[in-house]
């Protein structure tokens, strides 16, 4: 686990090379959170949204990666693509506390209020 930036990285490793890639995945996504204070908020969630689709590729049904590039997405205005992703990691793990407020926070920029308050509810 690696816990900075208000967040906490859970990684598994399936293959000793995946072990690299994360550790340079890792420092890169904290050179980005160090950078965020003088550069554009947008900015920071694409270059998030790119780390978290090459995680994406190593490993397609991380959950995690998953509900962090749907609320990117939702960040970035991306409504439709957030769900998609927000769908996929509550197919893996359907009753994360954390992807259930975040597609709750997505139906409501829908103006999807009574999907949005039913994953508000289930995440309590």
């Amino acid at each position: 686990m690696l816990s900075g930036a208000g967040m906490i990285l859970q990684l598994s490793f399936s293959e000793d090379t995946d072990i690299l890639f994360y550790t340079e995945l890792i420092l890169e996504v904290l050179h980005v959170v160090t950078a965020m204070p003088t550069e554009s908020p947008g900015m920071c969630y694409v270059d998030g949204k790119w780390y978290l689709n090459r995680s994406l590729e190593i490993e397609p049904d991380d959950a995690f990666a998953l509900r962090n590039r749907g609320e990117t997405h939702r960040m970035l205005n991306k409504y439709n693509e957030s769900l998609s992703d927000l769908n996929r990691s509550l197919e893996i793990e359907p009753d994360d506390a954390f992807t259930l407020r975040n597609r709750g926070e997505t139906y409501r920029m829908l103006n999807k209020y009574n999907e949005s308050l039913s994953d508000l509810n289930r995440s309590l």
